[in-house]
């Protein structure tokens, strides 16, 4: 979905207008692919703010939006890999941030340079981590257990001499310890 309307409160050239529209034309295509949302942003006519011109949701997996962004703001506080991309020109990958409904993804932006290598706009992948938040939230959960049994199995086999039947429980309760968190 494109909002050419908004891409005219943008000062981009009739060339850069079209440069994106060749992208959006295609961005359904890579939505599907890779199971994620993507977006072109571009600046505001006075450069203060990005605002989504186009966006693509991926078919046979969950977009993380219930209705369409477009022309929302990005937010700077939100998601500044967009406004570092679009000020800088470099790609920035790998970035936690929040969307326009505050869900917490994966973020990565990549500009969109017109045939003089000027920044025209920004591509956004966002991508929903909620469950690898849920696996490392499992993980600390599972450490803290593990060093909890450990704790109290130097306290019940501590005073045990190194030879005792003892120690090979000990040892063999770590390894199972070890296993679970695995």
């Amino acid at each position: 979905m494109l909002a050419e309307h908004i891409m005219q409160q943008c000062n981009l050239s009739p060339e850069d207008i079209e440069l994106i529209k060749e992208i959006a034309n295609v961005m359904q295509y890579f939505a599907n692919l890779i199971g994620s949302d993507l977006f072109i942003d571009c600046y505001n006519e006075d450069r203060k703010e990005a605002i989504v011109v186009a966006e693509a949701k991926p078919i046979g997996n969950p977009s993380l939006y219930t209705g369409s962004v477009i022309g929302e703001v990005a937010s700077k506080d939100n998601e500044p890999a967009v406004y570092t991309a679009l000020s800088t020109g470099m790609s920035v990958r790998d970035i936690r941030t929040l969307t326009q409904e505050n869900k917490v993804v994966r973020q990565d932006v990549v500009p969109i340079k017109n045939k003089n290598n000027d920044v025209i706009a920004v591509l956004i992948r966002e991508q929903d981590i909620s469950e690898s938040i849920q696996r490392k939230k499992k993980h600390k959960e599972l450490i803290h257990t593990k060093e909890y049994l450990c704790e109290k199995l130097q306290k019940s086999y501590g005073d045990i001499t190194p030879y005792s039947p003892s120690i090979d429980e000990n040892r063999l309760l770590m390894k199972e310890i070890h296993h679970r968190e695995k």
